[in-house]
């Protein structure tokens, strides 16, 4: 800020001092009165014109002086570049330097931005001489306040770039949170649905794959007898599965279970997560099937409404097994589930394991 205040000093041009005082023009209007009009503008003509080229005193900075801002721009150039890499460190590796080093950069550089702003907006031509002296001196004041509070919040705290990380466990506790509390009212509602409309609980997707909802208690017997399920896949968190078989009764009655504990509405599934469920899956596909037909042994692939967690381990599926892109995936599992649901999220998780991950089931 002190550096501001040294390179943003600025120039003076002093134009034409000399020339009310070599006209012989008065401003006394008493003095005036006593010469016709003709005469003052002739006179007065005269005097312009007259005035020697030496008589105007321009005052140019010359470059290097104080005056030019190219020095300050520099540096802030240079702060702003250094902002993209000192950020993700204090986020990545948080330690007492790169704290300070992010609050002293973080600051100057707000604090320029701010100050073009008031010299831009606040200027004496408009308020007056006093005003925007106060104005850029409330924000100096203002960054020099916040400078020393976040370096004594380094020194005495856990620092800004532990604070980042904490808020962002707040923001995923937070969600967290909104999915558990509107779990059962969504879940109820697609028990509603499931009654009122054409939906079904869950639908086969091909000889191996059903893809559908929360698996209750209730229909563990149908899937194991009428539709073949030896393995289960559960994209649910523990909590989810309360109304469900978890992984000890689907053993118990003969069943493998693999979950892949995935956050409702907000999340979806990770990369590591498809691939793992897709090679689960494709232990139990059978060269001897028959696309379309039931097989000896099937999958039964759920979130909470086999729509949109679920569906997307069910397109990775579909891609790798039958060389289908994520559009030509999702528009089978359509046909068979109309009511599936991907959002942008869903996309980009399919896209990404189309152009990457495809050739890691043989591995």
């Amino acid at each position: 800020m002190a550096l501001a205040l040294f390179l943003r000093n600025s120039s003076r041009i002093k134009v034409f001092p000399n020339l009310i005082r070599t006209s012989t023009f008065s401003l006394n209007p008493a003095v005036n009165s006593r010469k016709p009009f003709s005469q003052l503008v002739t006179q007065a003509s005269k005097n312009v014109a007259g005035v020697s080229k030496s008589k105007i005193n321009f005052c140019i900075p010359k470059r290097g002086m104080s005056g030019d801002h190219s020095k300050l721009w520099t540096i802030e150039k240079v702060v702003s570049l250094s902002l993209l890499g000192v950020l993700p460190a204090t986020l990545l590796y948080p330690n007492l330097i790169l704290d300070n080093v992010c609050a002293v950069l973080v600051v100057a550089h707000f604090h320029w931005g701010l100050e073009a702003c008031v010299i831009d907006y606040i200027r004496p031509i408009i308020f007056g001489p006093v005003i925007p002296k106060l104005a850029l001196g409330l924000l100096y004041v203002i960054s020099a306040l916040t400078l020393g509070g976040l370096l004594y919040y380094n020194h005495t705290c856990i620092g800004i770039g532990c604070t980042a990380c904490k808020l962002w466990e707040i923001k995923y506790s937070a969600l967290n949170m909104f999915a558990r509390v509107t779990f059962y009212p969504t879940l109820f509602y697609n028990v509603v649905m499931e009654k009122i409309s054409h939906r079904q609980w869950y639908n086969r997707i091909d000889d191996t794959v059903i893809l559908g909802a929360l698996p209750f208690h209730s229909i563990t017997k149908e899937l194991i007898e009428k539709e073949n399920v030896k393995a289960v896949v559960s994209m649910n968190e523990d909590y989810e599965l309360w109304l469900s078989n978890n992984k000890k009764t689907w053993q118990e009655l003969g069943v493998e279970f693999l979950q892949l504990a995935t956050t409702d509405i907000f999340a979806t599934p990770c990369q590591s997560k498809l691939v793992e469920g897709v090679r689960f899956i494709n232990k139990f596909v059978s060269s001897n099937n028959v696309n379309g037909v039931s097989s000896k042994s099937s999958v039964y692939v759920h979130c909470k409404a086999g729509r949109t967690r679920s569906a997307t381990l069910v397109g990775c599926y579909l891609m790798q097994r039958y060389n289908w892109t994520p559009e030509e995936a999702v528009d089978h599992m359509r046909q068979k589930r109309p009511h599936i649901l991907m959002h942008n999220k869903q996309w980009e998780a399919l896209h990404v394991f189309y152009n990457h991950n495809m050739n890691r089931m043989d591995a």
